[in-house]
């Protein structure tokens, strides 16, 4: 299925939209300036590079080191994120919403995990949200559909004959840089602001692919050509400056880029005069003020596609506070006072002799060890240093770094590092454990709602195209997979069939596994209970239902157990129940045809 159909604006309806972006982009841009400098020194901070490799003041040599506590504190919470988020195998969770949808559960859940890591690649999103999360306060997500096309020529016979490649067709997970994120900062919510977006910088060939792929009008990009060759400084506008910041400091800048900067918008618009505003998809260049792009917005929610989470919230701000804003005053003041201590012992060791002028020695005096000054009074050589070792300057550099520690969370114990001084007992570590996981859970359940919303706008997204990947229907439970793929995608939008979870592995694996020993025995005990007192009651149906159930919840807790053990190919170790001729029907709930879809690109 290709893109959604573009629109063929009237010339003055498309006057009147070109003018509104016109204003509202030169807007956004003079007031999100001073954000986007000060996202651009979070970038430096982080990054923790000298600005001069070798100092002249207060001496030459004096010390130019960064101490990255930035840096460490980003990156021990960035890995505890990944891992805490993907150290299970499903990433997301569907449970059933009623006991008639209970068998589909678990294939779905599977297929759809699938899905998550061959197809969209979850993890490297993942990688790149929660590191803009952590570090400036956001991540952005954004679910859309993708459509990719390629042509070929190939010999068939004595001629050759064009052909065309899907290289992906789909469901696509984006990560939008807050950088080039676009939001008027009078709105608070993506869904509900006069307009959002984002920028995009593309490459020449990659928008010939896109062009021909149906994203943009045809003859966009031989419209644009001429301004990409002539506009390769790159420091038009605000488009690039977060990633050329970036690549500054890496040392990898490219010279003279052909790259063509647009805008991606989605509002409300005025189509025809006198009615009500409708939802659209625009694709706009700035530069040139012409529209590229303009199609429906597609979704059967009218819903748009980006969706935020915050490390640390501000009251009534969408806006977050990150690790790199926590800890921007902390890092100037552990790099000022370790410098100073460092030129003060370097100082301090910088003996010197003052030699009195009528004492006969001269300023090339060579000195070594075990040298004889013969002198004809005492004092007319003698030894000094320019400074002395304040012991005080350590103690107020370790101060800092606690207060930087309780600001952004990150101590000792998070970074697994031995606790400084006298150490405590077990109960006492495990006592700051626990305590030190509050903020940490507080911001990961931030994020693990935004990944939630995100995950249910990829299940949605392939309930409106459909699923080109038929080599997963040879699961067990395919029917069911088939029977949930051809429902209509509001039923996966309102929470009627499953409810989705972003899974996450806050404990350690023995924990699991003494957790999952003690309700296998509980487990044992309730059925045996259970049991007896059907047996009492000598009523066949009912000892054939409790027993049913009883291998069914026995089953899946030795499941469970066996997967905190990392045990392989489980489906053959424990018994199967499935069974056949159980998956419901379309006619069970309300049926219809499956709806068509858009999507936004990524």
């Amino acid at each position: 299925m290709a893109y959604p159909r573009l629109l063929n604006l009237s010339p003055e309806t498309e006057e009147k939209l070109v003018a509104y972006l016109t204003q509202e982009l030169y807007n956004h841009y003079s007031e999100r300036d001073q954000r986007l400098q000060q996202i651009l020194q979070w970038q430096k901070d982080y990054w923790a590079e000298p600005v001069k490799k070798r100092a002249t003041f207060p001496f030459a040599g004096a010390s130019t080191l960064i101490i990255p506590s930035t840096a460490i504190a980003s990156e021990a919470l960035h890995a505890r994120f990944m891992t805490t988020l993907f150290s299970l195998d499903d990433i997301v969770s569907a449970k059933a919403k009623s006991d008639m949808w209970a068998d589909a559960a678990r294939p779905y859940e599977k297929y759809f995990n699938e899905y998550l890591r061959d197809d969209v690649k979850v993890y490297k999103f993942a990688n790149n949200f929660l590191l803009e999360d952590i570090k400036f306060g956001n991540g952005i997500g954004k679910a859309g559909y993708v459509c990719i096309k390629k042509k070929s020529i190939r010999r068939v016979g004595d001629t050759e004959q064009e052909f065309d490649v899907t290289i992906k067709e789909g469901a696509a997970l984006d990560t939008v840089s807050v950088g080039r994120f676009l939001m008027p900062y009078v709105a608070q919510d993506p869904q509900m602001a006069p307009w959002v977006g984002e920028e995009h910088t593309i490459g020449l060939y990659e928008m010939k692919i896109e062009e021909e792929s149906g994203l943009f009008y045809p003859g966009t990009y031989e419209r644009l050509l001429p301004w990409a060759i002539n506009n390769t400084s790159g420091t038009m506008g605000q488009e690039r400056q977060f990633e050329q910041n970036q690549q500054r400091l890496e040392k990898t800048e490219p010279i003279f880029p052909r790259l063509i900067d647009f805008q991606e918008l989605w509002l409300g618009w005025e189509l025809i005069e006198g009615e009500p505003p409708v939802e659209i998809q625009v694709f706009f260049h700035y530069p040139t003020r012409s529209l590229i792009a303009a199609r429906y917005n597609d979704y059967s929610d009218l819903h748009r596609p980006y969706r935020t989470a915050q490390f640390f919230p501000l009251e009534h701000r969408w806006l977050g506070i990150g690790i790199c804003k926590m800890n921007e005053q902390f890092q100037r003041e552990i790099t000022q006072i370790h410098r100073q201590r460092l030129d003060g012992g370097t100082l301090s060791n910088m003996g010197m002799l003052k030699v009195h002028k009528m004492s006969g020695y001269g300023p090339k005096e060579p000195i070594f060890p075990g040298k004889m000054w013969f002198l004809d009074d005492m004092s007319h050589i003698e030894s000094f240093s320019l400074t002395d070792i304040q012991p005080s300057s350590y103690a107020n550099e370790n101060s800092t770094v606690i207060y930087s520690q309780q600001r952004t969370g990150v101590n000792e114990v998070t970074l697994g590092m031995p606790q400084v001084g006298t150490p405590g007992t077990a109960t006492s570590d495990l006592a700051r454990i626990q305590e030190g996981k509050a903020k940490y859970d507080f911001a990961l359940r931030n994020v693990k709602e935004c990944f939630t919303d995100l995950l249910t706008d990829v299940a949605c997204i392939m309930q409106q195209y459909g699923s080109k990947d038929v080599r997963y229907y040879a699961y067990n439970g395919a029917e069911y997979i088939q029977q949930v793929l051809t429902l209509p995608e509001q039923f996966i939008r309102d929470g009627l069939i499953f409810n989705f979870a972003v899974n996450s592995q806050s404990q350690n694996k023995i924990l699991d596994q003494q957790q999952a020993q003690q309700v296998a025995a509980f487990t044992q005990q309730y059925w045996v209970g259970m049991l007896q007192l059907a047996q009492e009651s000598q009523n066949p149906e009912i000892i054939q239902q409790i027993m049913m159930k009883a291998a069914q919840s026995s089953t899946e807790v030795f499941r469970q157990l066996l997967e905190s053990m990392d045990i392989k190919n489980i489906d053959r170790i424990i018994l199967n129940l499935g069974q056949e001729g159980n998956a419901p029907r379309q006619s069970q709930l309300v049926s219809g045809p499956n709806q068509g879809s858009s999507g936004i690109i990524t």
